[in-house]
């Protein structure tokens, strides 16, 4: 993802959305293959026959990856938490970290909620497969208007529409399968734009030679809030449901406030600056 940076500049938000659709993609074909392959050849199989689509893909990805700009030996050396100091790209790896604690409760829970609900087990898979499918045009689109609109201005909009749908929609469901499929869909697409367009923000916030380390930095931090999102809302998970919605739901809300002051930070507080 990082060599993106070194090709794109105009339409690098774009560029990263069509790079991340691949996610998506995997996250519709990979279920599926496990639900109907596991009863048959064993779940371990499954895996390994998953796990040897992705060796052969990655091989391929290996050898198409170049990059415009010298290799750095010293980057190991300089591999710190230095750039922290800049306010910037603070704020930006703040609000990633908000970003990534919430975007995965949904996946994560939703089939557990579905059966939950007394609904069965194909519904709780599909539900999943349709959350992933929506993720597709949402890491293309909303990366495609971004480039006119702004990186961040787009990243304000996409984790509120999160937290909205999660607030709205999902805590109203309940058991009807119109409802969770209308919310998997929808909250797959805006959820899918908030993956491709955090590193794009990164790259708002540094050079393209700056732009390795510090991603590897925002996305170690994030790591950690992705872990604390979705085992708290575990823990939540058994007392109410509902919790596990409003805990996502009011995360998306702060991610989006965050990127609000990120982006004051980083460009000024004037609505109308495309950034």
């Amino acid at each position: 993802m990082a060599t993106i940076s070194h090709w794109f500049e105009r339409r690098r938000a774009f560029a990263t959305g069509v790079a991340c659709t691949g996610g998506g993609i995997g996250g519709v074909i990979f279920p599926i293959i496990i639900y109907f392959t596991a009863p048959k050849i064993e779940f371990g199989w499954s895996i390994r026959i998953i796990a040897l689509i992705s060796a052969a893909l990655l091989s391929i990805a290996y050898c198409l990856i170049t990059t415009q700009r010298p290799v750095r030996t010293d980057s190991c050396r300089e591999l710190t938490l230095k750039p922290l100091k800049d306010p910037r790209f603070a704020a930006t790896t703040a609000a990633i970290f908000l970003t990534e604690g919430a975007v995965f409760i949904p996946s994560t829970y939703i089939p557990s909620y579905t059966v939950h609900a007394g609904l069965s087990n194909l519904i709780a898979y599909l539900l999943l497969v349709f959350l992933n499918l929506g993720t597709i045009p949402g890491r293309l689109l909303p990366p495609l208007a971004a480039d006119r609109l702004g990186r961040f201005n787009t990243m304000i909009v996409t984790t509120l529409m999160c937290g909205i749908l999660t607030l709205a929609l999902w805590i109203k469901a309940g058991d009807s399968l119109g409802a969770l499929v209308c919310y998997a869909v929808v909250f797959g697409f805006w959820s899918g734009a908030a993956l491709s367009l955090s590193p794009v923000c990164i790259s708002q916030t540094c050079s393209a030679t700056e732009y390795g380390s510090r991603s590897g930095i925002a996305y170690s931090i994030a790591s950690i809030g992705m872990l604390l999102g979705i085992g708290l809302a575990g823990v939540i998970e058994q007392h109410s449901y509902r919790g596990v919605i409003v805990f996502a739901g009011v995360l998306f809300l702060a991610a989006a406030g965050a990127f609000v002051v990120a982006r004051g930070v980083c460009r000024g507080w004037a609505w109308g600056v495309r950034f």
